[in-house]
């Protein structure tokens, strides 16, 4: 894959090994696997519980998650 296009309502996304340089998580978005993706840079949806993305991804909005205990962000 080199693009995906998600609609609104979907919960959890697998998109691991494929050509993504850019991924949109709607609002609603609870678990994303999303590793193995050339992706600079990726912005989590608040409903987020699980991200498992690329180890050199930069979440731009990583500070909206500090010291919350009940999200694990992995970077593989």
């Amino acid at each position: 894959l080199t693009e995906l296009v998600l609609p609104n309502g979907v919960e959890i996304v697998y998109c691991y090994n494929n050509q993504l340089t850019e991924l949109h998580l709607p609002n609603g978005v609870e678990y994303v696997y999303c590793r193995n993706n050339p992706i600079k840079d990726i912005t989590l949806p608040k409903t987020i519980k699980y991200a498992y993305i690329p180890l050199n991804c930069t979440v731009l909005n990583i500070d909206e998650f500090k010291n919350r205990t009940d999200i694990k962000i992995y970077f593989q």
